[in-house]
């Protein structure tokens, strides 16, 4: 009977731990490591620094007068730091042209870099 009843509560206990275990991976969202994760609010403070520190960069790289208007939509990518994904709008001498940028940042040596800078449409 001892055995019966110790059989039992492992099979309920290893019932119950694979049932938390599958709830708990169901109610969060997996990011492969080095993946690419929206970000919710691109009106967050931080992300309109990254912006506009893409254009003031590549104004001063390429000798133009971007004018930065906003940010579209953006993605972050934790690596040594963190990559920002964005999507910027900004105003030319012809009108408004949106722009891909990316920039690393690794805010506890204060370095940020402009990676990448390219018109989209």
């Amino acid at each position: 009977m001892a055995v019966t009843l110790s059989y039992s509560f492992a099979f309920v206990f290893l019932l119950a731990t694979c049932f938390l275990t599958a709830s708990a991976s169901a109610s969060t969202k997996q990011i492969p490591p080095g993946g690419w994760m929206k970000i919710a609010n691109v009106s967050d403070p931080e992300v309109q620094e990254i912006a506009k520190f893409a254009i003031t960069e590549h104004n001063r790289e390429i000798h133009e007068a971007l004018v930065y208007d906003r940010v579209i939509s953006g993605k972050t990518q934790v690596v040594a730091g963190i990559n920002y994904k964005l999507l910027i709008r900004a105003r030319t001498g012809h009108g408004r042209s949106t722009y891909q940028a990316i920039v690393w940042d690794q805010p506890w040596t204060k370095v940020r870099v402009l990676s990448q800078f390219i018109e989209v449409a």
